[in-house]
């Protein structure tokens, strides 16, 4: 991705290795002494979305912890528009975070408790970098399972929509959890861009929608992140889960909610925030 244009017109330049190795130390430690950050030191914020993955990438190298996946954020307009950005943006799922349904979750291990609507899928079979772009039809067969998912919205970010999509990119998506449904393994039978999904929070409707919602379809986002992750030499292994982007806006629920999404023909996802 081009770097940002300055307000003169040339590109700003990216951080540098050292302060990219900087911010994601400091995001690392705000989730080990569990805080927030008022954004990034100036030295170090990142400027672009090059410098976002550069921060996010080496944050996932120093943590060490399993990465099972990706999830694929602002794949909505109305997010691009929110975020001031042109495309959707990736993050890592990281093993301990990707919860079986029905999940019980602490809310005091959240900063904030946001639920997004999903539709998730599970390869078969790695996808490996190439020079030409995959095709839907392409990246479709590689695909074993989908699953019906929840992902809890969670930052190191205070005023974190404030701070910038570079920012919120390089604090791993905003990503806090994923919680996924039963496997579902007819799921070509369904269409998945009509398939209605409802989230309730305690009982209330709070949102609606299907998957035209996510770039038009669930496998358009899909093959999106592997495109996105083949032009920069990153693999989407064999068993990892990808999940596509919210289908019913992001909502939030309180400590002690308990979260449904609602697929149409598929099954649902639960989800309590005890205590």
């Amino acid at each position: 991705m081009p770097a940002k244009p300055k307000p003169g017109g040339e590109p700003e330049e990216g951080i540098g290795p050292t302060r990219v190795i900087q911010a994601a130390r400091l995001l690392l430690n705000a989730r080990g002494d569990f805080r927030q950050i008022a954004g990034f030191p100036e030295e170090c914020r990142p400027r672009n979305m090059d410098d976002a993955y550069l921060i996010q990438k080496t944050f996932a190298e120093e943590w060490e912890l399993p990465v099972v996946g990706y999830k694929i954020g602002c794949t909505a307009r109305n997010q691009q528009r929110m975020l001031k950005v042109k495309e959707p943006f990736y993050a890592r799922l990281f093993s301990p975070f990707v919860k079986d349904s029905p999940a019980e979750l602490s809310a005091g291990a959240f900063h904030q408790l946001g639920l997004e609507s999903e539709f998730a899928f599970r390869l078969k079979r790695s996808i490996k970098p190439r020079a030409n772009p995959y095709t839907r039809e392409e990246v479709t067969k590689a695909v074993g399972v989908m699953h019906p998912a929840i992902e809890v919205v969670d930052t190191r970010l205070d005023n974190w929509l404030t701070r910038g999509a570079p920012s919120v990119v390089a604090d791993n998506g905003a990503n806090g959890a994923l919680i996924i449904g039963e496997a579902i393994k007819e799921w070509r039978k369904l269409d998945l861009a009509k398939t209605m999904v409802v989230l309730t929070i305690d009982g209330e409707r709070i949102g609606a929608g299907t998957g035209v919602r996510v770039l038009g379809h669930p496998l358009e986002s899909l093959t999106w992140l592997v495109n996105k992750l083949s032009a920069t030499g990153i693999t989407l292994e064999s068993d990892q889960i990808v999940t596509t982007g919210t289908v019913t806006g992001l909502n939030f629920a309180r400590p002690g909610s308990t979260g449904i999404a609602k697929f149409r023909r598929i099954g649902e996802v639960k989800i309590t925030f005890t205590g």
